[in-house]
């Protein structure tokens, strides 16, 4: 079973309730998940004539609020924010810029990310708020898992990046029925991944590999460039153990219990997964 996190910002509620929807349908799928609200920065008297904002600043503050262990203990994380100017907001920065040890201790690596978002109107920076997340992303080494248009659903919600909402002018428009076919898309399509990928426990070295970070590279030695001896370039950590479980004859289908004929036509092909929905 995976563990997903989803881990938001929201100021008007918009954020809280896609956040909620998302984690419901992961939970659906046979998932642990856990939700967690970014803290509020600002002072509540700054926003205190927004009605939307404090009521879901009133409705949250006393929760546990997101934390780096947050990240730590899923295997598959969906970030939330809603977009300003573009990219994340402040409230969002901050919390990332809390992940600086997190980061340099391997420990945000390896693991699925994934994105939500929302803004006042259409095209109000919803695709370059998740494109800058997903930058952030890379520098994690996290496994970026967009929904592209992988559900008939996408065809209807028109974001290939992840899933986003449009609140309307006075931030009083509903989630509506493409918004949450979409968060439900969303999550599925994580947790399956995320189970592709052996995640019974974290994505970050279950097999006892690289439990404390990456080992250091000592002074002067070359970077190494891994890469499959069938001469695929590793993309990570956890498709690294896919491989030696092929070539193990493990298979890597149904948390490894598959056979690899089951999932291989034979020794010398590289294995084609089935696509995911």
């Amino acid at each position: 079973m995976s563990k997903p996190a989803v881990i938001y910002y929201s100021a008007s509620g918009h954020g809280t309730a896609m956040a909620n929807r998302v984690a419901a349908a992961a939970e659906a799928a046979g998932t642990e998940a856990r939700v967690c609200h970014i803290a509020e920065t600002r002072d509540p008297q700054s926003f205190a004539q927004n009605p939307a904002w404090t009521a879901n600043h009133e409705a949250t503050k006393d929760l546990p609020a997101a934390s780096g262990e947050d990240i730590v203990w899923a295997d598959a994380i969906i970030f939330g924010s809603p977009t300003r100017f573009g990219g994340q907001t402040s409230q969002f920065r901050a919390f990332i810029d809390t992940l600086g040890e997190l980061w340099a201790q391997g420990k945000l690596a390896d693991k699925i990310y994934a994105g939500l978002t929302s803004s006042q109107t259409a095209h109000g920076g919803q695709e370059t708020t998740l494109m800058n997340l997903y930058t952030t992303l890379m520098h994690f080494g996290g496994i970026i898992v967009a929904p592209g248009y992988t559900d008939p659903a996408k065809f209807v919600d028109g974001n290939p990046y992840g899933v986003s909402h449009v609140s309307g002018p006075e931030n009083k428009n509903p989630l509506d029925e493409a918004a949450l076919n979409a968060l439900d898309h969303l999550a599925r399509r994580v947790v399956s991944l995320a189970d592709r990928l052996g995640a019974e426990r974290r994505l970050s070295f279950q097999l006892g590999e690289r439990v404390d970070g990456p080992p250091a590279r000592p002074a002067g030695a070359p970077r190494s460039r891994r890469r499959f001896r069938s001469g695929f370039a590793v993309l990570g950590a956890a498709i690294d153990r896919c491989a030696r479980r092929l070539q193990m004859g493990m298979g890597v289908g149904r948390g490894g219990r598959e056979p690899l004929a089951a999932v291989v036509g034979g020794a010398s092909e590289f294995p084609e997964l089935p696509q995911v929905r």
